[in-house]
């Protein structure tokens, strides 16, 4: 064999390898995304039901210490009575995914379609114990709400 050739072989597999990496890479984070975005849905629809316990043990440790359900409850209660109840459930518009460290977040962008009109909202779901959890939840203010 050839040098050339020896070239050509290590190159082909080490493309090989690269392609399979990158496809196993690709079917992993997808499956994560769709596990945090069920659970994502779950948080969401528990707070559009007003089951703000249910909502409250979807979300880790740290963030439950910050925002107890009746905290919950307020501010679901505040968005309601500024822009009514919500209409339908919410739909993901984008997502966005991170992992160091050993700890995979996803954050995604939902459209929370109120009676007056559509406000987003950014949730951040962190894998812990293999389980997908709330990490952060907030409500763009609209820009004319800014009075």
């Amino acid at each position: 064999m050839t040098a050339k050739r020896i070239v050509l072989i290590v190159v082909a597999f080490a493309l090989v390898i690269g392609v399979s990496s990158a496809v196993h890479l690709s079917r992993s984070a997808f499956g994560n995304v769709k596990a945090a975005n069920s659970e994502a849905d779950s948080f969401l629809i528990a707070l559009q039901k007003h089951d703000y316990n249910s909502a409250y043990s979807m979300m880790t440790p740290q963030t439950q210490e910050n925002a107890p359900p009746n905290a919950l409850q307020g501010l679901q209660q505040m968005m309601e009575k500024r822009y009514g109840l919500i209409t339908k459930q919410p739909d993901t518009t984008n997502w966005f995914i991170n992992y160091y460290k050993n700890i995979t977040t996803i954050r995604f962008i939902y459209t929370i379609s109120f009676q007056k009109h559509p406000i987003p909202l950014y949730i951040v779901m962190m894998k812990g114990q293999g389980i997908w959890r709330v990490q952060a939840f907030h409500y763009m203010q609209l820009t004319s709400d800014s009075k």
